[in-house]
């Protein structure tokens, strides 16, 4: 009940997230999801959305110049990588059918003013979109259902334990990973069920928890409470938080470019300004840390 579902597929390149509840929401609540019969009279509410299609994109139009990459090698690279070298909206038009995946990234990403410079930069900024879509997802349907206290990804991306890491660490919450083949087994459970070779969904869950390897991913750098942060003393009152947590980054690195602080930051590494004691404020501190130079 306390879980979000996030089922990304190696092949398909979409991903769905959402959470298996037992009662039907009103079409006022569920206007930007999916609300799906499902299995015992249950309905999930679901959001369709843009998943690994970006990588496979960009595995496609670089793999017709140079032969000798592949998905583990892209996904090294990414890891590799500088982190938030680039933001993007997955959903952006921009992705649907682009001639070029990479260009349509860059171009992308030039309207946030920060540009990856590598290939392994551009890999790395789609999975943090996806990461970022599936934390504005879960804030959303924690708005209409509850509080979500950890994800169960499954589907062949499981098996990017970078993507995995990064969801967990722009929610703030554990993750599970596995298995790989989701609809099928889930074809097979709701059939043994039918069958009454399994009494219920609890059954089907510990015997999915026997038959397959399932990874846990925590998130890094936890941060016990959220609290205002201080940069030289001075409390931020803008709030930055209308978008993701990228939003911030890019706030204050247009602050840094425009010179708007008392003192110059020597890295965007060591100094990173989040907004106050929004309820977005736990997620960003989770992921960043606390950092060098902030009170």
């Amino acid at each position: 009940k306390g879980f979000l579902a996030v089922d990304i597929g190696a092949s398909g390149g979409k991903a769905f997230v959402g959470r298996y509840d037992g009662e039907r929401l009103s079409i006022e609540e569920v206007l930007r999801f999916a609300n799906e019969g499902c299995y015992g009279g249950k309905y999930r509410l679901l959001k369709n959305a843009t998943g690994l299609w970006l990588v496979q994109e960009l595995l496609r139009e670089w793999k017709a110049k140079d032969q000798s990459l592949d998905y583990p090698s892209l996904v090294r690279m990414a890891g590799e990588a500088r982190p938030f070298s680039g933001k993007i909206d997955v959903e952006s038009p921009r992705f649907k059918r682009p001639a070029s995946m990479e260009r349509a990234i860059l171009q992308e990403c030039a309207d946030s003013g920060s540009i990856p410079c590598t290939r392994g930069e551009i890999v790395r900024t789609a999975l943090e979109g996806i990461a970022a879509m599936t934390e504005l997802t879960r804030k959303e349907l924690e708005r209409l259902t509850g509080r979500i206290d950890g994800l169960h990804i499954v589907g062949g991306g499981v098996k990017n334990q970078l993507l995995c890491q990064l969801i967990a660490d722009f929610t703030g919450l554990p993750v599970t990973a596995g298995p790989v083949e989701g609809t099928a087994i889930g074809n097979i459970i709701v059939q043994m069920l039918a069958l009454g070779e399994l009494r219920d969904p609890g059954e089907s869950a510990e015997l999915l928890k026997r038959s397959f390897e399932m990874l846990s991913y925590e998130p890094r750098n936890s941060l016990q409470a959220p609290r205002p942060l201080l940069l030289r003393g001075k409390e931020l009152q803008e709030p930055f938080f209308e978008s993701p947590v990228l939003t911030s980054l890019q706030f204050f690195r247009h602050k840094i470019v425009n010179s708007e602080f008392d003192e110059p930051c020597d890295s965007l590494d060591l100094y990173v300004v989040i907004a106050v004691a929004f309820e977005e404020i736990d997620v960003a501190a989770r992921y960043f840390g606390i950092i060098e130079g902030i009170e």
